[in-house]
């Protein structure tokens, strides 16, 4: 997962991703974030470790892209909020520290900013699309139209993509046109300022304080609030050679896990041997998992569960 920190010069983004990562790392590119890689802390993989004692550990990763802020009024440039286009979640960051900072306009006035970028991406496609037609090199399309004409009239509301409520092809066609405002979008409040009133967004927000001692137990809280509000559930692949947690979309299915660990595997799908966490703790192996009924075979479009520990079975 790729997560982006956005934020006013001043907001403390850079301080947030040093304690988030525990080490910092800075881009000298005006235009480009400084990216950084963080391994998660699973106390689930903890025991499968114990359990398992395997030769190599991973546990989940996630990039975290930290863009350079700009003074309030100065406006992102474009050649910076492209790379915006890289992540999966976009983390607005507000400054909730300051005495001559309100958190609830910083935010108000990021999501304008994202928006008005949108707006003006999207008057460029239709002007390219229009001239293309009129060349004849390009026929029109009357669905994709359409969605052009909503996206552009939502966003002109100065309201986000995300909350447009369209069919799943044109959120497809939207997203594929390279629109921020349409992507997963979370809420940092940098300070000891609450969040109450800021989640009036609607945005899922949390509050971590950058300045402050702060115990892994509050980073642990964070990292569960993003997975959940990203729609992120863990599974988990338990061998001797490498015993591993990887992040899944919620609601993906046996053969969606198995690309996530191979293309080949996802191929080759014959089955998987799925067995939750809960009972593997319980017990303690994959023996007593099978003695107990616990451990079973499931096909291609089994739901993987948050915790669940899968052994593929395929064909090479």
């Amino acid at each position: 997962m790729k997560i982006g920190l956005i934020g006013y010069s001043g907001s403390g983004k850079t301080a947030l991703s040093t304690l988030l990562s525990g080490k910092k790392v800075e881009s000298f590119d005006p235009f480009q974030p400084s990216v950084v890689t963080v391994k998660l802390k699973d106390s689930r993989l903890d025991r499968l470790v114990e359990i398992v004692k395997p030769k190599k550990i991973t546990p989940p990763e996630v990039l975290l892209f930290d863009f350079k802020g700009v003074p309030k009024g100065a406006g992102f440039d474009e050649k910076e909020l492209v790379w915006l286009l890289e992540v999966d979640v976009i983390l607005l960051v507000a400054d909730g520290f300051s005495e001559v900072s309100t958190p609830a306009d910083d935010l108000s006035s990021l999501q304008l900013e994202l928006i008005f970028r949108d707006i003006e991406r999207l008057s460029g496609v239709e002007a390219k699309r229009q001239t293309e037609i009129e060349q004849h090199r390009r026929k029109a399309n009357p669905q994709e139209d359409a969605a052009l004409e909503k996206g552009r009239a939502w966003l002109e509301k100065e309201k986000p993509l995300r909350s447009l409520d369209v069919s799943p092809e044109e959120k497809r066609f939207l997203v594929s046109l390279g629109l921020v405002t349409a992507k997963n979008t979370l809420v940092l409040v940098n300070g000891k300022t609450e969040t109450a009133g800021i989640s009036d967004s609607g945005l899922p927000c949390w509050r971590l304080d950058a300045g402050a001692e702060t115990n892994a137990g509050e980073i642990s809280a964070f990292w569960r609030f993003i997975l959940e509000a990203a729609g992120l559930n863990t599974f988990y692949t338990a061998g001797e050679k490498d015993t591993r947690a990887w992040l899944l979309a919620a609601g993906a299915t046996a053969l969606g896990a198995a690309g996530q660990i191979h293309s080949d595997i996802a191929r080759g799908f014959i089955r998987a041997e799925v067995v939750n966490f809960k009972d593997y703790d319980r017990l303690g192996s994959d023996a007593a998992c099978r003695k107990e009924g616990v451990l079973r075979l499931e096909g291609k479009e089994y739901p993987v569960a948050d915790g669940d520990i899968i052994n593929i079975r395929f064909s090479p």
